[in-house]
């Protein structure tokens, strides 16, 4: 039997759809027992969404009424649904702009900035800006979340292979530190590093002074960024047992010299501890509700 697969992008740069074509032969065998009957970043359709999806593959975080929308007729119609990456998983880096008001940042763009002549910002027959940047589960049910600023061609491979099979797919509970190969050290960082810096190699970024998020990321992506002594960003959201992404990296920072900490106002803490995971964080919340104080 043909299973129908359905792919839609949201609020997103369309990099988990070139993540889903970079599986290459593994993708090549799927679409032998597979049928994609929708995906318009791939396919130029303007046909509505089918009837009987059998998997549902969303990425993108929700930004407009219009987002919203597209959201729950897939849900309508799919049998499972899938959040594909960072966006759609936890809000990505979408969710950033929930440190701003929506409204004022839309009047920045149409009234001040040089390039647009008219300052009028549109408002005719276009998708109007929600006053939050929202996760997919946030709008519909999600069955299964695929993580990853962009998700792993082979994970994305195996969950849809998994599924076809009639299994669950796993994801991993660990976190990257499990995976990664640097030798970790119990010192806590005189001081903090940029990204520009070059650190000793070998060594545990965090504990040189790097803003490594790994102990409060989830794994399975082989730490690849440690693995070429980069630090991890957390693009794949909160390891198994972290209850919240930013907050745990947060007070891990604390025990560090108050001088060291002082300049990490909210959008920079964001930036820097929630930066794929904002728009779901604990942090979002309390702004919320000490802006509703």
């Amino acid at each position: 039997m043909t299973v129908r697969i359905a792919t839609m992008g949201m609020a997103g740069c369309s990099g988990c759809h070139i993540a889903l074509l970079d599986t290459g032969t593994a993708l090549l065998d799927l679409l032998k027992d597979v049928e994609l009957v929708y995906s318009y970043p791939i396919v130029d359709t303007k046909n509505p969404i089918p009837p009987n999806i059998d998997v549902a593959l969303v990425e993108g975080s929700i930004r407009t009424d219009h987002d919203q929308e597209m959201a729950k007729a897939m849900r309508k119609q799919a049998k499972c649904l899938i959040a594909l990456g960072a966006c759609s998983a936890h809000g990505g880096v979408n969710g950033l702009a929930n440190t701003f008001n929506a409204q004022e940042g839309v009047e920045y763009v149409y009234h001040k900035t040089v390039l647009m002549a008219q300052k009028i910002v549109p408002h005719e027959n276009v998708p109007q800006v929600l006053p939050a940047d929202l996760r997919l589960s946030d709008v519909v049910k999600v069955d299964f979340v695929i993580p990853g600023c962009p998700p792993n061609p082979d994970e994305i491979a195996k969950v849809i292979t998994t599924l076809l099979a009639g299994e669950t797919p796993q994801l991993s509970k660990k976190s990257v530190c499990d995976e990664c190969p640097l030798e970790r050290l119990t010192e806590i960082p005189k001081k903090l590093r940029r990204t520009h810096e070059i650190p000793e190699l070998g060594t545990c970024l965090l504990s040189q002074g790097f803003l490594c998020m790994g102990p409060a990321t989830r794994a399975g992506c082989n730490a690849e960024c440690t693995h070429r002594n980069m630090p991890c960003t957390g693009c794949r959201g909160p390891a198994e047992t972290v209850w919240d992404q930013g907050i745990a990296m947060l007070d891990a920072l604390a025990a560090m010299e108050e001088d060291q900490v002082a300049n990490f106002k909210l959008p920079r803490l964001a930036g820097t501890f929630a930066r794929y995971t904002y728009a779901s964080s604990k942090l979002d919340n309390l702004r919320k509700g000490v802006k509703k104080k």
